[in-house]
């Protein structure tokens, strides 16, 4: 497993230097250096703890949430480092480091299946929702610019049609990128079971019979919820109720 200081760990530590060097320490970059000491101590467990408090107060980043699947990795909780990565990589989808972790922690959880058994992100998931966004606006405006060009330069036209023309057909593209992602964000949810074992129920109840065994680092998607049960999917396309405890949702 790699270790490394992703974008808001040198943010944190740049913080730490400039906060020395003033003479107090940001309440970030301190919570940031005990993080990184327990890890370091093998306390592994409350290093990830710690890491997750940092982001409700610093707010989530690619390099936190590596670093914390690192954490819950080494603390044997293959199912919240999964979660920890895949949320990684949502920020940083082609990020090397946090892909090769994440395949290696889910042919850990996998115990000798076949780990492509899992729920596989769609084309639109190469970039992130900011990606999206930022291509989207840049090849928006880029077209306007050259609209306004030939406006301005008449003779100018005839040359810039095909370069506005690909400007078009890229924001017809990147702008149907943001409207899939936000779309599967709003009607998709997604979890990893963190439960050692257990079984998903074909209804919410604990006398229902089984629809199939639960393992620690199986990805689901979640259907539905009521009360302390959630509705979930397997790659398998099976179908199940299991206590909302033994899941955890990725979030958004």
């Amino acid at each position: 497993m790699k270790m490394r200081l992703g974008t808001f760990c040198w943010s944190a530590l740049l913080l730490l230097g400039l906060s020395r060097w003033l003479g107090a320490a940001t309440p970030a970059a301190t919570a940031f250096d005990a993080a990184n000491r327990l890890y370091e101590q093998g306390k592994y467990a409350e290093a990830a703890t710690a890491y997750e408090a940092i982001t409700a107060q610093a707010g989530v980043s690619a390099g936190l949430l590596f670093n914390q699947g690192n954490a819950w990795f080494r603390a044997g909780e293959q199912g919240r480092a999964i979660a920890a990565y895949r949320r990684a990589a949502r920020l940083a989808p082609r990020d090397p480091d946090i892909l090769a972790n994440l395949q290696f922690a889910r042919k850990t959880a996998s115990e000798g299946t076949d780990p492509s058994l899992r729920l596989r992100p769609s084309w639109h998931h190469r970039l992130s929702l900011r990606e999206w966004v930022l291509g989207f606006s840049v090849c928006w405006w880029l077209s306007f610019l050259l609209l306004g060009i030939g406006r301005v330069k008449p003779t100018w036209r005839k040359g810039l049609r095909p370069v506005l023309l690909i400007f078009a057909l890229a924001s017809l593209g990147t702008g149907f990128g943001v409207v899939r992602t936000q779309w599967e964000q709003a009607h998709h949810r997604y979890g990893v079971i963190i439960a050692k074992s257990g079984v998903a129920r074909q209804g919410p109840l604990e006398e229902a019979r089984s629809a199939f065994s639960l393992r620690d680092g199986l990805e689901v998607e979640i259907l539905d919820q009521k009360e302390e049960w959630r509705q979930v999917r397997d790659s398998l396309q099976r179908t199940g109720w299991l206590k909302s405890s033994q899941c955890l949702p990725l979030g958004p």
